[in-house]
């Protein structure tokens, strides 16, 4: 059993059970766009610690575009396994934001967001600016014809390597469920 996108912020409770899923399969938290700063207090641990308890000991986590790096996801959860994707033929696990936009932005993002959430200049103006966006992730669709757009190249992408690859890739990103024969969102 597989989940994703469950996007926790600081300072919430995971209140659901989550025992039986093997995999978190990405954005389980929001360090993009708060950044590590506010994952390291009070309010931070005990929103990671309410999930923690709520999963199996052997749950994998694999890093979505809202984790950044991968060493911020293990600093969170130090006692469980960390990776970027995760094969159990025929099936293969990853977030899939690669397949999106967020090909491009993933190579500086994370450097960007340390700073501006770091910076007690622009921290404001950052969390403004991301609000604005809608980067501020609320577990909800966003229904647009971009958004549509987005969703479809995402699944196009992953369907293409998924092909090439003889696997069925299991992703998440969109939010939007899908059963697409080699794809499953």
């Amino acid at each position: 059993k597989a989940i994703s996108d469950i996007h926790l912020d600081p300072g919430q409770r995971y209140t659901g059970d989550l025992h039986g899923v093997h995999i978190l399969n990405g954005d389980t938290f929001n360090i993009l766009p708060y950044g590590m700063r506010e994952w390291r207090t009070l309010k931070g641990m005990l929103t990671v610690q309410s999930l923690t308890d709520a999963i199996d000991p052997e749950a994998v986590f694999i890093v979505g575009n809202h984790e950044g790096r991968l060493s911020w996801l293990q600093e969170l959860v130090p006692d469980h396994r960390v990776v970027r994707s995760l094969d159990f033929p025929p099936y293969h696990f990853e977030h899939g934001h690669r397949f999106s936009e967020w090909r491009w932005l993933s190579c500086v993002a994370d450097d960007i967001t340390e700073w501006l959430t770091t910076n007690p200049l622009t921290r404001k103006l950052w969390w403004d600016f991301c609000l604005k966006r809608g980067w501020m992730a609320t577990g909800l669709p966003h229904s647009s014809d971009k958004h549509n757009r987005l969703v479809e190249l995402v699944w196009s992408w992953a369907s293409y390597e998924a092909s090439k690859a003889g696997q069925v890739y299991v992703i998440g990103h969109t939010h939007e469920p899908a059963d697409l024969g080699n794809v499953i969102d």
